[in-house]
């Protein structure tokens, strides 16, 4: 008798708990709810963004028409309002979308020119709205800056090698239609293929153009702006 009292107890106890948890407002449940508003708000999946919450959540009610995402969003800065008008709860978090991005594999002193072997890929965090695509790094990269394992291949901290150097003699190129005309010149600064820099003619005139191959500036869209001397 004593035991199966004991036992009833227990039960009323385990309900009374279970039954507290699930009244409970549950983290996940806002997490999910703000995903959702950051989406909408960027355009993007649900599934692809990231929370980094700067408060606690599990206190507040989770609602969904209790909840309202507050800023714009700028380096992935919201204000989260949650709970009725009468009392709201707000906390901070910061968002951003789910990212594969390259890693140094080693330590890279500066100066170094990447091999596929000093390049990682991992998952991590792009802070903020989903923006302009960066250049994915590739092998002939140099860094400019020296570089520990697991830090972030990304501009500044690396660039790709360049094709024309300050000083350095190039060929400009202008081209219209069937016509082209090249003629011999001098870097006034440093690029990478793909990259603005200006030149100087024989003559002594300026323009900017675009480097297309190593020694290679293309004027073309520049001439008609072209410096003066």
């Amino acid at each position: 008798m004593f035991r199966s009292a004991l036992l009833l107890c227990a039960a009323v106890l385990a309900t009374g708990v279970e039954a507290q948890t699930s009244d409970a407002p549950e983290a996940s449940e806002l997490d999910a709810t703000v995903q959702t508003l950051v989406a909408e708000t960027w355009g993007i999946a649900p599934a692809s963004v990231v929370l980094e919450w700067n408060g606690a959540r599990e206190d507040v009610a989770t609602g969904a028409d209790q909840v309202e995402l507050v800023g714009s969003g700028a380096r992935g800065s919201f204000v989260v309002r949650v709970g009725p008008p009468s009392r709201q709860d707000a906390i901070r978090l910061r968002a951003g979308t789910a990212v594969r991005v390259p890693v140094a594999s080693r330590h890279l002193p500066r100066g170094t020119v990447l091999s596929a072997s000093d390049i990682e890929v991992t998952d991590g965090v792009s802070w903020g709205p989903p923006g302009v695509d960066e250049a994915e790094v590739v092998p002939g990269w140099v860094t400019q800056r020296t570089l520990t394992r697991g830090d972030r291949l990304v501009t500044p901290a690396v660039r790709p090698a360049l094709s024309v150097m300050s000083g350095s003699p190039v060929e400009i190129v202008w081209r219209r239609g069937a016509i082209s005309l090249a003629l011999p010149g001098t870097a006034a600064g440093n690029g990478a293929i793909g990259e603005q820099v200006l030149v100087r003619s024989e003559t002594g005139k300026r323009m900017r153009g675009i480097i297309v191959a190593p020694g290679v500036v293309d004027v073309t869209r520049g001439a008609s702006s072209s410096l003066e001397r």
